[in-house]
């Protein structure tokens, strides 16, 4: 409802009467101006019949009729003041109502930026989404590229398996060849403590044969003396000692030299087969050395795979945590946005039937002005004959629905005037077609 309500009445004003003055006939009224519109329905409907205001001459100049124009003006007197306590009133409401009016706008600026706050609200949650995307194919791809280095590593780890199998069928082998080579280290010892004693008997024979040949030369150089004195014939002995020396220093060359060539030979031999078992070992060796850098490298590659995959896992594990951080968050600005929203919803309900409640009051002080109007008008018309005004209020909403009846009724007369008159004000307030109160009151005189 406007605030132009009540600025057209400001020629109504107090009026004083002398006796004898005549007011013209008024046939009907029309709508209150200012009234407005209620629900969609305008304010209408008072009527009254014809009203005669001429006083019977007898009655001018009488005490009592002096007394009751006193009376009158008093009563017109308070009715005013109180007329413009309302329009004081009135004019307290249409400062509210321009306030309500400002807070209204303010609350549709705040649905716009509301509004407003949707489509940032959509447009973050888009942005999550597209982030959440985002991890999802990178958390995809982590994926895909884990399975890829598992494969790798089950690789490795076969191949690690392989190179310890070899490596221990090589340690077994190398085991079984140091083994022989003991055996052949022994043996060789063995020989070596042979050649030794066969040495050892070789000079202990020779220091015999030695030893013989000269006993046999002694013995021969004897038996030649002998013969000498028996026989006093020269034989030749010293041929006879050299040829037998001769005999057994070629048998002793020869013993030695067979016993030196065959121990010779079995040292060679051993020799070579010593030699060839050291090439083996030394190859062995080489193999052995060459397979521990190449586990050391695989060890190496597993730990630097491992390392990867603990830092992969904890890359997929801390985009896990932040989608799902990001997430929560999301959802808690959702929520706190609705709540918002809610908030303000209820708020622009509670305001709007603060607005509703303050327009009923309004149009209710607009009633009660439009009444003490009509009051001022019947006073002023001095009616002769009884006249029933009726006012009628609807709305559409269902919201203050309310029907005010004056009945002037004949309730006895002066006793010096044939002009009686008493005025009832009847209040029925309703609600969807139920009545909610009804009461009446006299107006004070």
């Amino acid at each position: 409802m406007s605030s132009r309500s009540f600025r057209s009445r400001s020629h109504f004003s107090s009026q004083s009467y002398t006796p004898g003055s005549s007011m013209q006939r008024v046939s009907s009224i029309r709508s209150i101006p200012g009234l407005g519109m209620v629900g969609g329905q305008r304010l209408v409907a008072l009527t009254a019949g014809k009203i005669s205001l001429e006083a019977p001459p007898a009655f001018e100049g009488g005490q009592a009729f002096q007394e009751l124009r006193s009376r009158e003006k008093d009563q017109i007197k308070g009715l005013n003041n109180q007329f413009a306590r309302f329009i004081d009133k009135v004019r307290t409401l249409e400062q509210r109502n321009k306030q309500l009016e400002m807070h209204w706008k303010l609350l549709q600026e705040k649905g716009a930026r509301s509004s407003n706050i949707d489509g940032l609200f959509q447009v973050y949650s888009n942005n999550l989404k597209q982030q959440i995307d985002a991890l999802a194919q990178e958390k995809h791809r982590l994926q895909v590229e884990l399975d890829g280095m598992q494969g790798l590593v089950e690789d490795y780890k076969t191949k690690y398996e392989d190179e310890i199998n070899l490596r221990t069928e090589r340690e077994n082998e190398f085991v079984m060849i140091k083994k022989d080579v003991d055996e052949s280290y022994l043996n060789k010892v063995d020989l070596e403590a042979k050649l030794e004693s066969l040495t050892d008997e070789i000079n202990f024979l020779k220091d015999i044969f030695e030893e013989e040949i000269h006993d046999l030369q002694a013995q021969i150089k004897n038996t030649a003396v002998t013969v000498e004195v028996d026989t006093s014939r020269k034989l030749d002995l010293s041929s006879i000692l050299n040829d037998v020396r001769s005999q057994y220093e070629g048998m002793v060359v020869k013993i030695r030299q067979d016993t030196v060539t065959s121990w010779e030979n079995k040292f060679n031999d051993m020799k070579k087969n010593s030699g060839k078992h050291a090439d083996d070992l030394r190859v062995m060796k080489t193999e052995i050395s060459d397979m521990q850098r190449q586990v050391g490298r695989l060890n190496s590659e597993i730990q630097a795979l491992h390392k990867q995959k603990e830092q992969l896992e904890a890359a997929i594990a801390e985009a896990e945590e932040r989608g799902e951080m990001a997430l929560v968050e999301a959802k808690k600005r959702i929520a706190d946005l609705q709540e918002a929203i809610e908030k303000a919803n209820k708020e622009m309900i509670r305001q709007v039937r603060e607005y509703q409640d303050l327009m009923n009051t309004k149009l209710a002080l607009d009633i009660e002005i439009a009444t003490y109007k009509k009051l001022l008008e019947v006073e002023e018309s001095r009616l002769s004959t009884p006249v029933n005004v009726t006012y009628h209020q609807s709305t559409k909403a269902g919201y203050g629905l309310s029907q005010l009846q004056f009945d002037s009724l004949n309730r006895g007369g002066l006793e010096t005037s044939g002009v009686n008159k008493s005025l009832i004000v009847k209040t029925i307030e309703t609600k969807d077609g139920k009545t909610l109160s009804e009461s009446s009151f006299y107006p004070r005189k």
